[in-house]
């Protein structure tokens, strides 16, 4: 299966995003002196905006933290999605093109 210019660039961008939350996590544990899990957990529940991590940053670094993964990660997400749905969108578009072309050739006698 190959993947269009859209899909391909959705899995750079959500690869992008991985890769941004887990270094953020990773920054965030450092500077709150807590697990580098915990830290990954909590990037991952601000990246997604489900608000359920029990971490509250205290102190400067961590909110500067928090607002990268919020500025950052959760619009590259968005993008992702963006990304994919217009891949499906081109896809059918092409697919339904060349329907149309097919018969459009065959009904004019071959293309002849």
């Amino acid at each position: 299966m190959s993947l269009n210019v859209h899909h391909e660039r959705a899995a750079k961008v959500i690869t992008l995003a991985v890769l941004l939350d887990a270094a953020l996590g990773a920054a965030y544990a450092a500077s709150m002196h807590i697990s580098t899990w915990r830290g990954m957990y909590y990037a991952t529940g601000v990246a997604t905006t489900s608000g359920n991590s029990p971490d509250t940053p205290v102190g400067w670094l961590p909110h500067v933290l928090t607002m990268l993964m919020m500025t950052t990660v959760i619009p590259l997400v968005a993008a992702t999605f963006s990304l994919v749905t217009t891949g499906l969108t081109a896809d059918h578009i092409d697919r339904r093109h060349e329907q149309i072309a097919d018969h459009v050739t065959t009904t004019a006698g071959g293309g002849a």
